[in-house]
């Protein structure tokens, strides 16, 4: 009937499709896919089209001065698209596949069926397109929601600012092309409701009705990007290549599996073939926030977290016991209560133990607080610079094969202890997976990054290498 094809529609993937991303939206069950197919398109909008080349800016100034009292109309539209994308370099081909992909976004955004868009809503969305990293779409659609100027948005207004994203994100995958219109628009707006909630229950915030863009920023660096995966697609680099035909490159990050299971958030493939894969899962999710939540050392900064292991390790090691104290420093008792005390001595052993490689209550102190930093305050890049630095022995700037190695085993071996699907198997077991995958990362670097084959890796070599498709 027709409701179970809208739910196949919303929620199922097909056998033959190849599934590259798959976002939980909710506890309703409702999961993003986006195929293979759907990358391809994307990426032929943006290549063919040259919005990928367009400044944000430019693209936001042509369809603000198209725009009427807040609103845009289809046959504005139409005239900034021909004013920023010349039809004399496209063959008939190109001019309608672009025609038909383009006016899908707009129509997505058209919700009342009458030919009209909200600017600030289809300006957001529309945004995806054009160059530009993830956070200045994410800053420059703030500024556009933020009504009142002040700073903050209030919760119906960041709802329209998520909203804004996965509207576009739906419009460009062929899955919920034949969906009704009123079930597209409640799969999005559930899915925006979802996400705004829990940046409202979760972000530090200085008012309780409204939240900053620094607020956000700071929920979404320190776990919301896990519960958000959808957000970092605002970022062309995180769209894997696709061959010919539509099916994923190997060796990119992918976000779901079509046969991952509805409680998978990411899938990562741990070798080239493919073959061996650590599946994160919406269960692995919440026991981290629960963890991160009773303990909240995501509020304290990496660097505090390396100060306070180092007091332990003056010989380079961490024994179980200095641990203990750093823990007992970093996390006081008195707010806690015995059964919260009772869990974190259990999940926080468990991750020192996953680097106990001897079997000796003690690890080696670089790889365990640069593993152990993931739960910490900071950005990504923060965290990265900082094992970086800790795995450069000599101090010259630069690691080398084994160090880069050991600086890769160190994420792996904390994610496989934050995931349950690890835990079926033996410790030995586990190693072999982490180290081999290790090794694996570690060619791919040093193939693709090491220009002049030294044999050493500069952190802004590895930084270009990550950015510019290593992740």
């Amino acid at each position: 009937d027709d409701d179970a094809e809208d739910d196949e529609g919303a929620n199922g993937a097909g056998e033959d499709d190849d599934v590259v991303f798959q976002f939980v939206l909710g506890d309703d069950g409702n999961t993003l896919l986006i195929s293979a197919r759907d990358v391809a398109t994307l990426r032929r909008v943006v290549g063919t089209s040259g919005l990928g080349e367009v400044d944000l800016d430019t693209l936001h100034r042509a369809f603000s001065k198209a725009a009427t009292d807040g609103v845009l109309n289809k046959s504005a539209f139409d005239r900034v698209v021909r004013d920023l994308i010349p039809g004399e370099t496209l063959t008939k081909e190109d001019k309608a596949f672009l025609s038909f992909a383009l006016s899908n976004i707009f129509f997505a955004f058209d919700r009342d069926g009458n030919n009209l868009v909200d600017f600030d809503e289809f300006a957001a969305g529309f945004s995806l397109l054009s160059s530009g990293s993830k956070s200045d779409k994410l800053s420059l659609a703030f500024r556009l929601f933020d009504e009142d100027a002040d700073g903050f948005l209030s919760r119906r207004e960041l709802w329209k600012y998520l909203r804004s994203f996965l509207s576009v994100l739906v419009a460009l995958s062929d899955r919920y092309e034949n969906m009704p219109d009123a079930a597209r628009n409640d799969f999005v707006d559930s899915g925006a409701v979802e996400a705004t909630a829990t940046v409202f229950l979760q972000a530090s915030r200085e008012h309780d009705d409204k939240v900053s863009f620094t607020e956000f920023g700071l929920w979404y660096n320190n776990g919301g990007f896990m519960l958000t995966p959808w957000v970092e697609l605002l970022d062309h680099n995180k769209w894997p290549d696709v061959e010919e035909g539509g099916s994923a490159e190997g060796g990119s990050a992918e976000s779901g599996s079509a046969d991952g299971g509805s409680g998978t958030v990411f899938v990562f493939p741990l070798d080239d073939s493919g073959e061996t894969v650590l599946e994160i899962t919406e269960a692995d999710v919440n026991e981290l926030m629960r963890l991160v939540e009773i303990s909240r050392i995501n509020e304290i900064h990496a660097d505090e977290l390396v100060d306070a292991f180092a007091e332990e390790a003056p010989s380079g090691s961490l024994s179980k016991s200095g641990f203990d104290r750093a823990i007992r420093k970093l996390v006081p008792g008195a707010s806690l209560d015995a059964r919260s005390k009772e869990y974190l001595s259990f999940a926080l052993s468990n991750l020192f133990y996953a680097f106990d490689r001897d079997g000796n209550d003690a690890v080696d102190f670089d790889e365990f607080v640069a593993g152990f930093s993931l739960l910490a305050n900071g950005s990504k890049s923060d965290k990265l610079a900082l094992a970086f630095r800790m795995f450069d022995e000599d101090g010259d700037g630069y690691i080398s094969r084994r160090e880069m190695w050991r600086y890769m085993r160190a994420y792996l071996t904390m994610l496989a202890s934050l995931n349950e699907g690890t835990r079926a198997l033996t410790y030995a077991d586990v190693s072999a997976i982490v180290d081999g995958a290790a090794v694996d990362l570690t060619r791919r670097v040093f193939s693709d990054a090491d220009l002049n084959k030294d044999n050493f890796i500069s952190y802004e070599e590895f930084g270009q290498w990550y950015n510019e498709g290593g992740f």
